[in-house]
């Protein structure tokens, strides 16, 4: 074997660090569908009549 030909565990340990870098399949799926986050979310959504009737304590 030449020198160009060898490898050693350097270069062995650098592709590895280099694939754990590049995103699997799942990991891509989860960030491209990923939902949006919104301000609105912390909120929980109520009609006006309920806000009256919770308001109100006959409905919780």
């Amino acid at each position: 074997m030449s020198d160009t030909t060898t490898i050693s565990d350097d270069k062995v340990a650098e592709a590895l660090a280099y694939a754990k870098t590049v995103p699997t399949r799942y990991k891509q799926h989860k960030t491209r569908y990923q939902r949006k986050f919104r301000v609105v979310d912390w909120h929980q959504p109520r009609s006006r009549a309920r806000r009256n009737l919770a308001k109100c304590a006959i409905y919780g």
